[in-house]
């Protein structure tokens, strides 16, 4: 323990205030400089050889350790670890559950193997059913379709909504207005078309449970990974609409109709109709506008005022 001594504090500012004396530093400076020269004596070549041990010094010579290399440990471990993974593929080789497998079995398993995006992508054949499916999935969508085809459309197209509103609205007579009525809070998948269309939605986004289908189908389902695609085709058959049958047709016939009034006009713009067109000849007319009397008096009385 260091104890400090109990300085009176105005004698110790009037010290500090005193001049330092430079006499004595050079003296200083010399003897610092002797006990360097001292102390550097001990650290030499000569005398920390005399300090090691002679096998030590062996070890560590240049020689030695080019020899063992400088990373020697690390090597070692290496090759403990490459044995042991050789070992380790070797127990596995062995073992029933990791047979090898030709190259004809790894084909055939890719082939069956579905990634992500595999079951992102969609066919050309899914796309277009996607677009009919997409017609269906709106109650403004089932708003065009004729009153007359109303009630084939619901039986056909989405039959598991159909077998539970028929016996909703039992005897009453089914209209446009009825279906595309609002939902209600008591309204539920069964009694109400747009909450169906919104709940097929959530179940082929993965947002919500299937409890349309049977426990056994919807389990089918999931073990058979079915995409978004194969979900809403499975509660809206759009290949059996009549009405979107009949709508292509209708498309198809404004198309070809099109075509034919290109074809006519011609491809090239130099054989289009317009362009063979003459130009209508017109005579310039010229326009003078010259001031009555009356606007000169008018004039002439402002001026005067």
């Amino acid at each position: 323990m260091y104890a400090r001594e109990d300085r009176d504090e105005e004698n110790d500012k009037k010290e500090r205030k005193k001049s330092v004396k430079h006499h004595d530093r050079k003296w200083t400076c010399q003897m610092v400089g002797e006990q360097m020269m001292e102390l550097k004596e001990r650290y030499t070549e000569h005398a920390i050889a005399e300090r090691i041990p002679i096998e030590i010094r062996a070890e560590n010579t240049i020689t030695s350790i080019k020899s063992k290399g400088m990373m020697y440990l690390d090597d070692e471990f290496a090759a403990k670890k490459m044995d042991l993974s050789r070992a380790k593929q070797q127990k596995n080789l062995k073992s029933t559950r990791r047979a090898i497998k030709s190259l004809e079995e790894h084909k055939i398993e890719a082939r069956l193997w579905k990634t992500k995006h595999d079951a992102a992508w969609n066919t050309k054949e899914q796309k277009e059913l996607l677009v009919k499916i997409s017609k269906l999935l709106t109650k403004a969508g089932w708003n065009k379709i004729p009153a007359s085809m109303l009630k084939r459309e619901l039986e056909f197209v989405v039959p598991a909504f159909w077998k539970e509103y028929k016996n909703h609205i039992g005897q009453s007579r089914l209209t446009k207005t009825m279906l595309a009525k609002p939902a209600t809070s008591d309204d539920t998948w069964r009694t109400n078309l747009g909450s169906f269309l919104a709940l097929i939605v959530r179940i082929s986004e993965g947002k919500a449970e299937n409890t349309i289908s049977t426990q056994r189908r919807a389990a089918q389902l999931i073990s058979e990974k079915a995409t978004k695609c194969d979900l809403l085709s499975e509660f809206v058959k759009a290949d059996k609409s009549e009405w979107l049958a009949l709508s292509a047709e209708d498309e198809e016939d404004e198309l070809d109709k099109m075509r034919s009034i290109m074809t006519s006009n011609g491809i090239d713009i130099s054989s289009h109709k317009r362009w063979e067109m003459k130009k209508v000849e017109t005579k310039e007319v010229k326009i003078d506008f010259i001031l009555t009397g009356a606007h000169t008096d008018m004039d002439n009385d402002n001026n005067a005022i």
